[in-house]
């Protein structure tokens, strides 16, 4: 059997296409029904044993002892959730269940998607397989709609499968690569037995409060220490400290420990749950003789709502070992909690430009950048809102005093999700050009008649402190870097729009999913910025030479709920795209639900509403299939039309069909007679 990433590397090479064609709509994990989040019900926790059977990728199959835990849900209903029960796909992805009326056996449905490989738009299914020894592979075995476990005491063992007969995973292609439907994703258990895990987490008492804090913390991840916070939460029971969220690993599990004066113990070992197959610990760690001993995690309560703590903590595997995921060092918890800045009610903003430099990673230099931010003011305060891209509805404020605004730093923007159920904090700051160090505020010269706010004086530097994003607040880890940063308000003009251009077409008429990608740029002819709210795109059809506007029927498309053919820069149907979508900055990606095969051309144009005046690009032209051979006719949006028919009588044009003739009068009264077809 071929390995997967063989599969692809040679399918691509052979499209010799940059990007993966994808022939359907962009799925997600809720469109297939994936669970991915701890259903309700009673949680019990297992060992696993039995066998494993994976595919090396080299022609070989490795049989090997199942390792690592699991957990399984019981809810009231008699529906049971497994998470991963396959162990050589552990991604904390749950299947559905039915739990027998006497509680001796669970039957698990086949043809459950348990995950979606997103970048390949590929699904994986849960299946039976059966071995074929002239392949040395699996083969999936569509008789078996189901496999049964028996329960025995707290015993659960899965039944019928062999070496030659195992429980594994099958791809489920959505794009052009359908010779991957179906087969065997190299990964199985036979043979399988859950035994009680006897670790068991830390539950809270009912009814205890309690509140948000922040910890902060050096962390080591493998590689290199880095400044890392998170919010957690803390509670108090008598003498008895509750504390959750230490670890974006396990951010619901609870650590139990115990006051003692002014110091909190919390006991090394405590279980935290289990995260792609394998058991999480807290375990403490101090240093004695030029090594690291196990010992418990203290806290010092400095009674002024700090707790700070010198022990190593490490997320660990093993509760005895240090088997670390990662470790911290230098740990306090305080009740300083990030809230993100929240603009006055009725603010009026404006549009500003924000011209600034950065470090250029392709190139090592820096370079020139400018974006479109809002801007409001209120009394000696003002607001700014779109710094990011990533957050793009956080403010930061800064304070006007005379000729100077100051933004006083860090301030927290929000929290962003990296894809992998981690989530990271996210703050402006304001650093050193020169070493990096961390300031506390920038200050920009203000002129209260322009309002513009900048640090430049001329083409000079004129501060050596610049702005950033950054994914932690008390260290230089900087996503988006802002040298001598320019704020300006936005003069709105009537623009023509920069020409747009095809990047990639998708025309599959079996499966009538046909996308365009195509590039719109966000300027004008000369390079100006345009305002992304008011600009648009659109597209044609030309089919034998009768040009008109594409519509996207919203009977035709799940997620729209009315027609539309002008479509708005910055809208996509869904976070994630479906039928439209964001690409990248200027690049977007529509399917054209509703193609009709008879189309030869299609087109787009973008369109700008700046300062009241709508003006249009040229329309750029994709061939998809030769004329018949009538002349082509080029779109005049402008201008007076009139239609006729063979014999010369005028003829209403939209509704006339067969060969007609159309004439156009523009502006300057110049005449163009065509001949087309309807």
């Amino acid at each position: 059997m071929k390995h997967l990433l063989n599969l692809i590397l040679t399918a691509v090479a052979a499209s010799a296409m940059s990007m993966l064609p994808i022939s359907a709509q962009t799925i997600t994990e809720a469109d297939l029904g994936i669970i991915t989040e701890q259903p309700a019900g009673t949680i019990r926790y297992y060992q696993r044993s039995g066998q494993s059977i994976t595919d090396n990728g080299e022609g070989s199959l490795v049989t090997s002892k199942q390792e690592g835990q699991m957990a399984i849900v019981f809810a009231d209903d008699g529906t049971v959730y497994i998470e991963d029960p396959i162990s050589g796909y552990t991604w904390n992805r749950w299947v559905k269940a039915q739990l027998s009326d006497d509680g001796k056996q669970i039957t698990l449905p086949m043809g459950q998607y348990i995950d979606l490989l997103r970048t390949f738009q590929m699904a994986t299914e849960i299946a039976v397989l059966n071995y074929d020894e002239d392949h040395n592979t699996y083969l999936l075995d569509e008789s078996v709609k189901e496999v049964v476990y028996t329960i025995d005491g707290d015993r659960i063992s899965l039944l019928g499968t062999t070496e030659e007969h195992i429980l594994g995973t099958i791809y489920r292609p959505f794009n052009d690569f359908q010779e991957l439907d179906g087969v065997w994703q190299g990964v199985g258990d036979f043979e399988s037995v859950y035994t009680p895990f006897s670790e068991q987490m830390v539950t809270p008492p009912e009814g205890i409060d309690f509140d948000a804090y922040t910890l902060s913390t050096s962390l080591f991840g493998g590689v290199d220490w880095e400044s890392f916070s998170t919010t957690v939460s803390l509670a108090t029971d008598g003498d008895d400290v509750y504390l959750q969220g230490i670890t974006t690993y396990a951010p619901k599990a609870w650590i139990k420990g115990h006051r003692n004066g002014d110091n909190i113990v919390f006991p090394s070992g405590q279980f935290m749950g289990i995260t792609n197959g394998a058991a999480l610990y807290a375990v403490g760690g101090k240093p004695q003789n030029g090594e690291i001993v196990l010992s418990d995690i203290t806290f010092h309560d400095d009674g002024n709502g700090t707790l700070s703590s010198t022990d190593y903590i490490f997320i660990t595997t093993e509760k005895d070992q240090f088997v670390y995921i990662v470790y911290y060092l230098g740990t306090t918890i305080s009740n300083t909690i990030d809230r993100p800045i929240v603009a006055p009610e009725g603010l009026e903003i404006a549009d500003y430009t924000l011209a600034y430099r950065y470090h250029d990673q392709q190139t090592g230099r820096m370079a020139d950048g400018t974006r479109f931010v809002k801007a409001g003011f209120a009394g000696n305060e003002v607001y700014v809102r779109g710094l990011w891209s990533e957050l793009p509805e956080a403010w930061v404020k800064g304070t006007i005093d005379g000729s100077t605004v100051t933004f006083a730093t860090p301030q927290y923007l929000g929290e962003v999700d990296n894809g992998y159920d981690i989530v990271y904090p996210f703050y402006l700051i304001a650093f050193n050009t020169g070493d990096g160090h961390l300031d506390s505020k920038i200050t920009l010269s203000y002129d209260p008649q322009t309002r513009i706010f900048t640090t430049r004086e001329g083409t000079a530097h004129s501060t050596s402190t610049a702005m950033g994003i950054s994914i932690n607040k008390t260290s230089f880890l900087a996503v988006q870097e802002y040298y001598d940063p320019h704020f300006a308000p936005f003069n709105e003009k009537a623009a023509t729009p920069k020409n747009p251009t095809f990047m990639e077409f998708s025309l599959d008429e079996e499966a009538e999913s046909d996308y365009a990608i195509v590039s719109i740029p966000a300027t004008d002819n000369a390079g100006e910025l345009l305002l992304p709210e008011k600009l648009f795109y659109r597209f044609y059809t030309d089919t034998e030479h009768v040009v008109e506007p594409f519509t996207l029927t919203a009977g035709l498309y799940e997620r729209l709920s009315e027609d539309m053919t002008e479509i708005p820069y910055l809208f996509t149907d869904s976070d994630e795209g479906y039928d439209i979508s964001i690409v990248d900055a200027d690049k977007r990606k529509v399917f054209l639900n509703g193609l009709s095969e008879e189309v030869n051309r299609i087109g787009v144009e973008s369109i700008y509403t700046g300062a009241g005046e709508q003006r249009h690009s040229e329309i750029a032209w994709h061939t998809l299939r030769e004329y018949t051979g009538i002349e082509e006719v080029n779109v005049n949006n402008n201008g007076n039309v009139n239609y006729y028919d063979l014999h010369g009588r005028k003829i209403n044009g939209e509704g006339h069909h067969g060969i007609i003739i159309r004439q156009t009068t523009d502006a300057a009264g110049r005449t163009k007679t065509e001949k087309i077809l309807r």
